[in-house]
């Protein structure tokens, strides 16, 4: 009897730390340079924050074969030299390593190059397979180029590393919760 309970609680807890979750959060900070000019997301010498959920298969749209996609995304926060901006982008677009790489947010509609405003990280991409089927990778990803743009304008910036992480899904929790209290029960019960 102990032996299956020490059995099914190690499993338990190795089944729960190595479930791949669903869900990935995206993250990034800095400082913005001293040439950044101020806007709804922006100003000069202003440290910055966001982080955005993704599906690690997520639903896409805007779809350029060889190119990239835009992602479903939510939860989108955003701070500006320590305070949170009610600020949503307009779309999360991720680019293959033959459109250079990683992704943009961008915060203003219609976001074209004539009209548009936001963040444009170069560097690694951030997914496996096709732009239509895609997989959005986890680990550090660091920008080679990082700009601020504003319709043609660009304002370059300090690179930065981009931060994506599986989100442990509440299913994964209990199974991990579930082997330590078995655990937890067996100790007691073998102290008696």
């Amino acid at each position: 009897m102990q032996r299956m309970l020490v059995l099914t609680s190690l499993l338990a807890i190795l089944f729960a730390a190595s479930a791949a979750g669903g869900i990935i959060s995206i993250s990034g900070s800095g400082t913005f340079s001293a040439s950044t000019p101020s806007s709804a997301f922006s100003g000069s010498n202003q440290p910055w924050n966001f982080s955005f959920l993704v599906n690690s298969n997520p639903v896409v749209s805007n779809v350029t074969l060889g190119s990239g996609f835009d992602a479903a995304f939510s939860n989108f926060s955003y701070l500006l030299n320590g305070s949170p901006l009610a600020i949503t982008p307009t779309f999360v677009h991720f680019t293959s390593s033959t459109n250079q790489g990683m992704f943009e947010i961008c915060f203003i509609p219609a976001c074209d190059p004539a009209s548009g405003g936001g963040f444009s990280f170069v560097g690694p991409q951030m997914y496996s397979g096709s732009e239509s089927a895609p997989t959005i990778l986890t680990g550090g990803f660091t920008s080679t180029t990082f700009v601020v743009f504003f319709g043609r304008a660009l304002f370059p910036q300090t690179n930065v590393t981009v931060q994506a992480a599986n989100v442990p899904e509440p299913m994964t929790l209990s199974l991990m919760g579930a082997g330590l209290l078995g655990l937890g029960f067996l100790r007691r019960y073998r102290k008696i």
